[in-house]
């Protein structure tokens, strides 16, 4: 049911030639996924009220989110106009030995997120009996391998999106929303918050690798990194520094707000989800759309 869907969606409104209609399905795509993670906001302060325990998950994930949206991002600005060029063969020697290349890296920010993450809430935890927690200290440290499960989405959705398979963009947001509500309904603690959080990564991932399976990238053997230039890697990286740089902002008011009260962050949170309920849609559905087209006039 779901790959009919999906093919119905692909084949009949986003491959059109009318990329007008692919941003605004996009944007409507959009506009559900930022209702969905509003709701999914609800939900949440519902349960635990606006303080420590849901600073604490805040707190958690920060410097996952921060790494994988950091290393992530600018996958596809790197992907999709060296695609463009390549033959099939070219094509599939490109995307092993990138894949390569980023799974390397990411293996080694994985360790420096978990560690980075436990300075960081050993320091500005502001419930410290949290931490006789067995279980959530393990699972905090797990969630450092959202930045590498997030770097292979981010990769695969690049090539979904160079395929013109725009509607899987906003798709995770509105996973991540339905697994959150479906761990509060049913259980209601921070223990399955944090797991809903994490295993909505695994699962969209999962999606990913079935309907991209009958394209050309998952069929063919992995690439030496040494196959990729010097040249791409030295421009994903430029751009990753350059995309950490600029999103730092919503980082340090993080760090911020956690030497507020009980619940600054928690407050915060919400208050960013309402406000980019109605900003942001329209640049990002816009922008996924043209990326390709833009590229293929180029070449």
């Amino acid at each position: 049911m779901v790959s009919k869907i999906s093919n119905y969606i692909n084949v009949s409104v986003l491959r059109s030639n009318s990329w007008v209609k692919s941003s605004f399905v996009l944007l409507v795509f959009g506009g559900i996924a930022r209702i969905m993670a509003l709701i999914k906001e609800g939900f949440v302060s519902f349960h635990f009220g606006v303080g420590s325990d849901l600073d604490f998950f805040y707190q958690s994930i920060l410097i996952p989110i921060f790494l994988a949206n950091m290393f992530g991002s600018p996958i596809a600005q790197i992907v999709i106009p060296e695609l463009q060029h390549l033959d099939q063969e070219g094509s599939r020697v490109f995307i092993g030995s990138f894949l390569r290349f980023l799974v390397n890296l990411l293996v080694i920010i994985v360790p420096v997120a978990g560690l980075l993450s436990w300075m960081y809430l050993s320091q500005v935890n502001p419930s410290k009996e949290i931490f006789e927690n067995v279980e959530l200290i393990v699972i905090v440290l797990f969630l450092s391998l959202i930045v590498l499960v997030q770097g292979i989405n981010s990769f695969l959705l690049a090539i979904a999106e160079f395929r013109k398979k725009f509607y899987l963009t906003h798709f995770h947001s509105v996973w991540l929303s339905m697994a959150v509500i479906f761990a509060m309904y049913f259980f209601g603690d921070l223990v399955s918050l944090i797991w809903a959080f994490f295993i909505s990564y695994i699962l969209f991932l999962l999606m990913q690798l079935v309907l991209l399976n009958k394209e050309f990238i998952l069929v063919k053997p992995i690439y030496s990194a040494d196959k990729l230039s010097t040249k791409i890697k030295n421009n994903y990286l430029l751009v990753v520094i350059a995309g950490g740089l600029g999103g730092s902002a919503f980082f340090v008011d993080q760090i911020m707000a956690a030497t507020l009260q009980k619940g600054g962050i928690s407050a915060l949170q919400y208050a960013f989800k309402v406000i980019t309920v109605f900003t942001g849609i329209a640049a990002i559905s816009f922008g996924n759309v043209l990326l390709p087209i833009f590229v293929e006039c180029n070449s």
